[in-house]
């Protein structure tokens, strides 16, 4: 199965190209350029060098959110866009369960783990995650939800696992009672997004490429300053 994987929920995006379980390809975008000037190219030039046609493609993965607002509108519309020009799978993942899968993958299995993404305003979208026993797939114990941090992390119960990209704004040297993966996990990786859509895919789990939409877990700041005007008139 080819695989081409646009990981833009987090800044700089990250473009994969994984034939089964073989990485062919892997290029950071640059941070100093917008996402939509640089993943077209950057995707045409590594389908280029390892020789795949746009046709070729089996399966478009896409991470859809919690995340950056742009980078996931930008991610969405360029995998449903391809999908459509080529016929290709779709396969839309959230973030926070591939930064579970990331840190199940690396530290192995534990009783649970709290994924974690910025929200901004010193706030972060969370959500719980365990292995299944039985499909051995990471499945989630929890909805998503906005937390306040730092206060949020100390409620915690000792020796809860957490991590992703999220924990950046996060002093974790104050988190001794947790156990924080390595920083090395917490970004969300295009490779491992190739690989859990994979495993779904073989699951028999498909995605609606119409209906695909970003989850962005609340409203912009443009938005909300929006309704509470319309609200105070």
């Amino acid at each position: 199965m080819k695989i081409v994987a646009l990981e833009t929920s987090a800044q700089p995006g990250q473009l994969a190209l994984v034939e089964d379980t073989t990485v062919v390809g892997y290029e950071r975008l640059a941070a100093s350029r917008r996402t939509t000037e640089t993943y077209a190219v950057v995707l045409d030039r590594l389908l280029k060098q390892v020789g795949w046609r746009p046709r070729d493609v089996d399966l478009f993965a896409v991470s859809k959110g919690p995340g950056s607002f742009t980078g996931l509108r930008i991610g969405v519309t360029a995998a449903k866009v391809f999908a459509y020009a080529t016929g290709c799978q779709l396969m839309g993942l959230s973030t926070l369960e591939l930064l579970a899968n990331q840190a199940f993958v690396t530290n192995g299995p534990s009783a649970s783990v709290w994924a974690v993404v910025d929200a901004q305003r010193r706030q972060c979208f969370v959500a719980e995650f365990k292995i299944d026993s039985e499909s051995g797939r990471v499945r989630s114990e929890s909805d998503v939800f906005i937390v306040d941090q730092p206060s949020w992390f100390q409620q915690l119960p000792r020796r809860t696992s957490v991590t992703g990209c999220g924990l950046v704004k996060v002093s974790v040297e104050t988190l001794t009672h947790l156990d924080v993966s390595p920083p090395e996990t917490w970004e969300p990786s295009a490779i491992e997004l190739a690989g859990l859509a994979a495993r779904h895919f073989e699951a028999g789990i498909r995605c609606d490429a119409w209906g695909l939409l970003p989850e962005y877990g609340r409203r912009s700041a443009a938005e909300e300053k929006h309704r509470a005007r319309r609200t105070e008139s």
